[in-house]
């Protein structure tokens, strides 16, 4: 009797659901909770726009780059795939897909977030200094007017962080364009007033512009965050200093515990706070180098010395080791044992590498034979040249042989010798931090002062 009762219910069911429907190009549906009785408020229909809608948003949740694209660049996304496809490979192919787009949909955000992205891969590729800063002003144009043009209300946020993040890469590392287009490219970044990071960096960057005033606001809205971050406090009381309150701004450097803060924190995480302010440190004094402003680099020195964030202004490296003996250059001479008993390797003196280094000064002959060659084309792709990240004016190039312990093997295929004798510094060559080069300045080069991450090093002159 029981199965019969339920069985009637079922089709009772049924048959009201799915009733055959009036020709409304409409499917019926019921839409019932636990206990809730069938009625007309719980059933319903659907037209075919609607079904069809909803198979649309079926298939626009598994297109893998839904996240960077509007309603209207779904539309547009078997053109913008195939652009997004030649970027790396046939980039002035993928220039030309997306200039022609953006001529009929001037408001597509992907193509001109990916034009914007082909135009830096024409950066790196090209060897003219004029057409490197062409690119990069046309890459900028378009990341600008996705930043600055398009209404916030529609504008995609995945795009407008990439645009944000491909900006501060293009003035940091590819265009160079200075500081100011860095601290122009901050300001949208989404995570400037939450992430300490970010915020520091945007600090920093309007310290080095000289914006002096908008800096002492981003760290005084650090501070309200972060309460207990010693960076961001030196840097208020060296922007106290440089207005004049000196009293006020020791006062602040002498209230800074960070032994303190540091102890509270776990291990891992101290460690990382710590390194994180000397990086922090070091960056933002070899920009000051740069721009010759001595004073208060030398002020914020002197007080991360007092705060015990650094040994002394000449020894700021994130790894420290206090049991080395430091010098600027060591000789031979001054590596050779004074007596059998001091012939064993130790960390203030380093006597079993007075043979290595003999070796280099015998072989000089050779090595002189192999680098020759290489000073006559000081612009080809065996070199990496600097010309701003370390150095005030001039040039400097290097040639690496082995680095991160892994040998180069274009460089040694042009330096067997050399590459054979470096070799045989096995602390060196196989050392996962380290590297072995060749460095040469261009005449009257003058290099920003600059630190090393470790003090764990020896410069040698024979």
């Amino acid at each position: 009797m029981v199965k019969i009762t339920l069985l009637f219910l079922i089709i009772q069911f049924t048959h009201k659901c799915l009733a055959e429907p009036e020709d409304t190009g409409a499917s019926q549906f019921c839409t019932l909770k636990s206990g809730e009785e069938l009625n007309d408020e719980n059933c319903g229909s659907k037209t075919k726009e609607e079904e069809k809608k909803e198979e649309e948003n079926e298939e626009m949740e598994k297109y893998e780059k839904i996240k960077w694209t509007t309603a209207d660049d779904y539309k547009l996304r078997d053109i913008l795939d195939a652009g997004d496809d030649k970027i790396g490979t046939k980039p002035r192919e993928a220039i030309k897909i997306f200039s022609e787009l953006l001529e009929s949909h001037p408001n597509s955000q992907r193509a001109r977030y990916s034009l914007a992205k082909t135009y830096q891969v024409m950066v790196w590729s090209s060897n003219s200094t004029e057409e490197k800063e062409e690119f990069c002003s046309k890459s900028v144009q378009h990341l600008k007017h996705i930043l600055n043009d398009i209404s916030r209300e529609v504008l995609n946020k995945h795009v407008a962080g990439s645009a944000t993040h491909l900006y501060i890469d293009l003035a940091q590392h590819d265009c160079r364009n200075g500081h100011e287009q860095i601290v122009d490219a901050m300001q949208y970044h989404e995570e400037i007033n939450s992430t300490l990071s970010v915020l520091t960096f945007y600090a920093i960057e309007q310290f080095i512009c000289g914006k002096y005033d908008e800096c002492a606001k981003t760290v005084e809205v650090g501070l309200e965050k972060f309460k207990d971050d010693f960076f961001l406090k030196l840097m208020k009381a060296t922007l106290m200093k440089k207005r004049g309150d000196t009293k006020d701004g020791n006062k602040l450097i002498r209230s800074v515990d960070i032994e303190e803060v540091l102890e509270n924190l776990p291990k891992d995480r101290a460690v990382e706070m710590k390194g994180r302010a000397i990086m922090d440190l070091n960056y933002l004094c070899l920009e000051m180098s740069k721009q010759g402003k001595s004073a208060e680099m030398d002020s914020m020195l002197k007080d991360s010395s007092k705060l015990h964030l650094i040994p002394s202004k000449y020894q700021r490296c994130i790894d420290y080791n206090p049991k080395l003996t430091a010098k600027p250059v060591w000789s031979v001479k001054d590596l050779k044992s004074k007596n059998r008993w001091l012939s064993k390797q130790s960390l203030v003196t380093p006597n079993l590498l007075s043979r290595e280094l003999s070796l280099i000064q015998d072989s000089w002959k050779d090595i002189k034979v192999e680098i020759d060659p290489l000073l006559l084309n000081l612009t080809s792709e065996s070199w990496w040249t600097d010309s701003s990240m370390l150095v005030k004016i001039g040039r400097m190039h290097q040639f690496i042989f082995y680095s991160w312990g892994k040998k180069k093997r274009t460089s040694c295929s042009l330096t067997p010798r050399i590459c054979k004798l470096l070799k045989k510094f096995e602390g060196a060559s196989n050392c996962k931090q380290c590297s072995q080069k060749l460095i040469v300045l261009e005449e009257n080069t003058d290099l920003a002062t600059h630190v090393g991450p470790t003090n764990n090093r020896l410069r040698y002159k024979s």
